[in-house]
């Protein structure tokens, strides 16, 4: 009995199913010729793209023509449809799917069978959820997208997808907003440092204002300090928003070779063998590298001599701009050094008045970076300096030097931990 009753609701469901698809296919015809007779004089239209634009059309019904047009003639990949009732059939849910297709007259089967794999069938069919099902994201987002423009309906879909992915639909979408969200290296989580950077200087690009709150210069240097985080090695940050305790030293320090130094300067190991590395290739081109003094590795209590007398000289404000406060200094770290590059006998292309253009054009090469460049003292908060250089590792330094950023702003961005 209970095959029977299995046999012919099998039965009914197939006849039902071919009903459809013949009615669909009689339904399909007219709405093509007619998409046609309506299609072929709009602005832009190419006859050889009309399937294309009619499947545009079947994925979404409420689209205008004009916008059919536009949106296909910005690719060139071709709009496939896939009208299949095998695919519908093969759904664990068939009986919602039919439900959904006979109540929601402008879905189509693929819709349907779309809506049924991302779990979507509880909202009901209309424009705004046509413009998401057929786009490469999961169902929550598709539903988080769909309420979003419901209250937002002026934001166009990607607008919408970024501040979902970004988990931003709680921030009012102003146009400041919008135009943030593909500034490069955009943080979701300083948001609202940005928004009350941007509405304070509306001179500013997106990407100034994102760029100097990635460096925690939207506020007064040295406030707001925390501690330099050693567990990032090689990487760590030592700037005016991060210290070393005063009895903090490298463990590995070395001692420099006199090739190099004049004066017994001290490096972290690593960092030393790369500036080894770097003085080699120099003296290839007929330059000689040497560190100023001994301004490698630099204790606390001599960053503070050195500071208390530029202070007493000049002032807070430029000795500031100059040098570093004890326990801001990179020089503590170990991978910092400040050099000297005098021309060679022979030396024809370097003087004395350019010799740091070399080492500003191939530190990076080496793992080193041109840490305080001109233009970007509201940045970094020192004046340019030719002299200083940081070791952060060749692939790090690279990817500075192509990207045009400082380290502050990669190490919040890569390395903080957003």
């Amino acid at each position: 009995m209970i095959k029977k009753v299995f046999k012919y609701t099998l039965l009914v469901i197939c006849i039902l199913v071919l009903v459809y698809f013949g009615y669909n296919k009689i339904e399909e015809k007219n709405k093509r010729n007619l998409f046609i007779n309506n299609i072929i004089v709009i602005e832009g239209y190419n006859e050889e793209r009309i399937e294309d634009y009619f499947n545009y059309y079947k994925i979404h019904p409420s689209f205008e023509i004009e916008r059919i047009v536009v949106e296909v003639n910005k690719s060139d990949d071709k709009v496939v449809y896939y009208d299949s009732f095998i695919d519908l059939v093969k759904q664990p849910n068939l009986f919602e799917c039919l439900k959904y297709l006979f109540k929601n007259k402008e879905a189509s089967i693929n819709d349907v069978t779309v809506l049924s794999n991302k779990q979507l069938l509880d909202i009901t069919y209309d424009d705004v959820l046509a413009r998401y099902i057929h786009l490469e994201i999961d169902g929550a987002t598709i539903r988080k997208c769909v309420g979003y423009s419901k209250k937002y309906s002026e934001i166009e879909p990607n607008d919408v997808i970024c501040i979902i992915n970004f988990g931003l639909e709680d921030i009012e979408p102003s146009k400041q907003l919008l135009d943030l969200i593909y500034a490069d290296f955009f943080i979701p989580a300083r948001v609202e440092r940005y928004l009350k950077l941007y509405q304070e200087n509306s001179d500013y690009t997106p990407r100034q204002v994102v760029e100097i709150v990635n460096c925690d210069a939207d506020r007064p240097f040295y406030t707001d300090v925390e501690p330099s985080d050693l567990s990032k090695g090689i990487l760590v940050i030592n700037n005016k928003y991060h210290y070393l305790e005063s009895d903090y030293v490298p463990a590995n320090l070395v001692v420099v070779d006199k090739k190099y130094s004049s004066y017994g300067a001290r490096m972290e190991k690593e960092a030393y063998e790369a500036f080894v590395e770097m003085c080699e290739a120099a003296r290839k081109e007929l330059l000689e590298i040497k560190i100023q003094g001994d301004n490698g590795y630099r204790s606390y209590d001599l960053q503070k001599a050195i500071y208390n007398y530029k202070k007493s000289t000049y002032g807070t404000a430029i000795a500031d701009s100059r040098g570093a406060r004890a326990g801001h200094s990179e020089h503590q770290t170990g991978l910092a050094v400040d050099i000297e590059i005098y021309p060679l006998e022979g030396n024809t292309t370097y003087s004395y008045y350019n010799m740091f253009e070399w080492s500003k054009e191939n530190c990076w090469y080496y793992g080193f970076i041109y840490r305080y460049q001109a233009g970007k003292e509201h940045l970094t908060g020192y004046n340019r300096e030719n002299w200083h250089y940081r070791y952060v590792g060749k692939e790090v330094a690279m990817f500075i030097k192509e990207h045009d950023i400082t380290f502050d702003e990669y190490y919040t961005y890569f390395i903080k931990g957003y």
